[in-house]
């Protein structure tokens, strides 16, 4: 229903990731079902990027990349540049999808719907305004027991217009769904089951779903030994010396583990060309 809303020559998947493993995944999945992807981390067989370049086409970044981390927090814990870069998605007229991901957990921002949420509902109300139908997808990492509260977080991204999924493989085949659609290809049970890996490449049923083994929990592989000076450092408290992040001091400080904050940071904001400037300057 989403690709029957779309404008014609609508039809772009635009994916602002957190990070590279999803990232990936993204890429894996939605090449069965688009042409002409490109990621500024890509896999083997997908286009180089340059992430200083607008946008064209299908496109996958991953926002934790150094070209977007030189002098700033990484996208886990801060939401301005891919808020900002939502914002610049959001305005191109051949863009249907837009995918994101959220990771919740110690060490992450404490609210990313918070500040996702009213982003995600700005850009499609700048669609609708232009007439035109913009489906976010956001896929949410996490469990009832992280601090951010798993059902609140999925909750304001979903009233903000999102398509809220547990499942990043499922966000990504959806988005390469409607962006085959959207190019007048057909897409059909099979086309998603093997993009989700619930089946086999031949079309039959893949090994750990076959017959007999549907359920079932593969045998138990041995976990290594553990060196004794390892598990004598384990077993004992720890003390941790954290440099730089202050969420991280507090994200340990709330789980009782004894921290010491050092309020570090680097040299012209890590911005390598100016640390250059600076080392010439001292010489």
């Amino acid at each position: 229903t989403a690709a029957a809303r779309l404008r014609p020559g609508q039809g772009a998947v635009r994916g602002l990731y957190s990070g590279g493993t999803l990232c990936y995944e993204a890429q894996a999945i939605l090449r069965r079902f688009v042409d002409q992807l490109a990621a500024n981390e890509p896999l083997p067989g997908v286009p180089r990027l340059d992430a200083d370049r607008p946008s064209a086409g299908h496109v996958l970044l991953d926002l934790g990349a150094d070209e977007f981390t030189v002098g700033r927090l990484h996208p886990m814990l801060d939401m301005e540049n891919r808020i900002r870069r939502l914002e610049q998605e959001a305005q191109d007229p051949h863009v249907a999808v837009i995918l994101l991901d959220v990771v919740l957990g110690f060490g992450a921002h404490p609210d990313p719907a918070g500040e996702l949420a009213p982003a995600i509902a700005a850009a499609r109300d700048l669609a609708a305004r232009e007439g035109r139908e913009l489906v976010v997808i956001v896929s949410v990492c996490g469990t009832a027991a992280d601090p951010q509260g798993f059902d609140e977080q999925c909750r304001r991204l979903a009233e903000a217009g999102a398509r809220v999924t547990t499942s990043h493989a499922v966000a990504a085949t959806l988005a390469g769904a409607i962006a085959a659609l959207a190019a007048g290809r057909a897409v059909g049970e099979d086309d998603i089951a093997r993009a989700l890996g619930l089946e086999g490449a031949a079309g039959q049923p893949a090994a750990d779903s076959a017959p007999g083994r549907q359920g079932t929990v593969p045998p138990a592989v041995g976990s290594p030994s553990v060196p004794e000076p390892v598990r004598q450092l384990l077993a004992g408290d720890v003390a941790v010396l954290n440099f730089g992040v202050p969420a991280f001091a507090e994200s340990l400080r709330q789980q009782g583990v004894s921290v010491v904050h050092v309020d570090w940071r680097p040299p012209a904001g890590g911005n390598a060309r100016l640390l250059e400037a600076l080392r010439k300057l001292k010489s």
